[in-house]
């Protein structure tokens, strides 16, 4: 009788020891689960804020080139306005006994006003172009055997509305002013990225096949 009542009595303490056992495992998984999901939580806010970030820099580059545009619509009319009116001017009367032509002062001044307006319609084509294009994939090269002020130049960009996606050395290291290298439809982001840079810097077109839509190369010193 003791003997049943002993083997009962082990019988449930083992059975106790397995649930404290199975206990312990599951309360250790649910921890580990924990820690996970909050490291996957954290990644993901983390991912969300960039693209949160990106998105709104290029609502206010969209904003800007909308309000760029704009005003270069106005100039154009009111250039094309005072060609219409430079040109009544400078017609002769072929009525009148002994007319001349215009002043030169005025062909002059229309020949000035037609270059103005020649750019100011470059300009304007090329904003509504870049209002079409995609943010450019943005590449920085070492133009010397110093790849230090590249990577200076990446940063200063970045932090300037020009986001770069990698640093690289040049296939050459005979850069004496900085270069800015630009895939067709990108000219004005390349001008626009040229501007940041400032200096001498040049403004080529790519002539190779490249993944990325502008390529800046850091020269030497200006």
């Amino acid at each position: 009788m003791n003997m049943l009542m002993l083997l009962k009595r082990e019988s449930q303490m083992g059975v106790k020891r397995g649930f404290v056992s199975i206990a312990v495992l599951l309360a250790a998984t649910l921890l580990l689960g924990g820690c996970i999901a909050n490291k996957s939580v954290d990644n993901n806010s983390a991912n969300i804020s960039i693209v949160a970030n990106r998105t709104n820099n290029l609502k206010a580059e969209v904003s800007d080139l909308r309000s760029q545009v704009d005003k270069l619509v106005i100039q154009v009319a009111g250039l094309n306005e005072k060609l219409d009116s430079l040109a009544g001017t400078r017609k002769p009367d072929a009525d009148a006994a002994g007319a001349k032509a215009a002043p030169e002062k005025v062909d002059r001044e229309v020949i000035l006003l037609e270059q103005e307006l020649s750019i100011v319609e470059r300009r304007l084509e090329n904003l509504e172009q870049s209002r079409k294009t995609p943010a450019p994939n943005i590449k920085v090269l070492a133009g010397t055997t110093d790849i230090q002020p590249a990577k200076d130049m990446a940063a200063f960009l970045s932090r300037n509305g020009f986001p770069v996606q990698a640093v690289d050395y040049a296939s050459s290291s005979g850069y004496k002013y900085d270069t800015v290298y630009y895939a067709e439809g990108y000219e004005d982001h390349a001008q626009q990225l040229a501007e940041a840079i400032g200096g001498k810097t040049i403004i080529k077109p790519l002539t190779w096949k490249s993944v990325f839509d502008v390529i800046a190369v850091k020269g030497g010193p200006r």
